[in-house]
């Protein structure tokens, strides 16, 4: 595995991580343009990228994404609370594939990730949780 921090701050936060040719950017704080610029950097592009998984509601960790993602096709794992309070605060999802109900991303030879209620776990050592079951937001 390998990952490189795009940005970390109150302005903005962003990491790409790649694992057996997975390729995930972990929230999305800044602007779909900077987010760009700093990935070709490192030798990538947004198309490049399979999912963008956002940590929490914050605007510097979720800001950007849905641009992001509709401007380059990429899909967003975020929890239903998260999603909730992009839509309270206006943040449409027009254009946007938000994953739906146990979805989960798949590195070759890794365990899945899988959105729960509160937060994002690695499914590995962690049989005791189980998957949000509570119906989620309209689309």
């Amino acid at each position: 595995m390998r990952f490189a921090s795009l940005g970390s701050g109150s302005k903005g936060n962003c990491l790409v991580a790649e694992a057996d040719g997975t390729r995930v950017l972990l929230d999305c704080g800044l602007s779909p343009r900077e987010t760009g610029r700093r990935l070709e950097r490192l030798g990538l592009a947004p198309v490049d990228l399979d999912a963008i998984l956002v940590t929490h509601e914050h605007a510097d960790h979720v800001g950007h994404a849905y641009p992001f993602a509709a401007q380059y096709g990429v899909p967003v794992y975020l929890t239903h609370g998260t999603r909730r309070a992009q839509e309270d605060a206006g943040k449409a999802a027009d254009g946007v594939e938000l994953c739906p109900d146990g979805a989960h991303i798949t590195c070759a030879g890794s365990a899945p990730i899988r959105a729960y209620a509160d937060m994002i776990f690695d499914a590995i050592g962690r049989p005791d949780l189980k998957p949000d079951t509570t119906t989620p937001p309209s689309a």
